[in-house]
């Protein structure tokens, strides 16, 4: 597998607002989400000054998900793709399929912002139907890092529209 993909001010194509049906809470993060072509486009929001992450379709724990985890650090936003290696275990994804990254840190809010294609093509990547309903994590942490144990964790179900 490979490190860390710290990609420093990359992104900033602006992603449209999701309609507030496509809006879910848990584990105090917020995702929105809407389909834009073959994309997904999703924010997800926490009060935390760490760490924010969704994995979509995991088998169990975290196993299998396609997880996207990101956080902000002096002004820096760093968002990596990463690969569900276990059960409670997860790791950089040999192909980076994010894009459109972008977030912010304000008043103890982090949020972070980005697209992904529904289907990359990625092995290591969860394929995503249009009007199917999945479940994802829903997850963040204390620190700006990738390795630091979440503080709080839910598994929600969202239909993909």
């Amino acid at each position: 597998m490979i490190g860390a993909c710290n990609r420093n001010g990359e992104a900033s194509n602006p992603i449209p607002a999701a309609p507030a049906e496509n809006q879910v809470t848990a584990a105090g993060v917020t995702m929105q989400w809407s389909v834009i072509e073959s994309d997904l486009s999703v924010k997800l929001s926490a009060s935390t000054a760490g760490w924010v992450a969704v994995g979509f379709k995991p088998s169990v724990g975290m196993k299998d998900a396609n997880i996207i985890i990101g956080y902000v650090s002096n002004g820096n936003v760093f968002i990596r793709d990463d690969c569900g290696s276990g059960m409670m275990t997860h790791e950089a994804d040999a192909i980076d399929n994010v894009t459109a990254k972008s977030g912010t840190e304000a008043n103890g809010v982090t949020e972070i912002n980005f697209k992904m294609p529904l289907d990359s093509g990625d092995p290591q990547d969860q394929v995503l139907v249009v009007g199917n309903t999945y479940n994802v994590i829903l997850a963040q942490g204390g620190a700006d890092n990738f390795t630091l144990r979440h503080s709080d964790r839910a598994l929600v179900s969202i239909k993909i529209k």
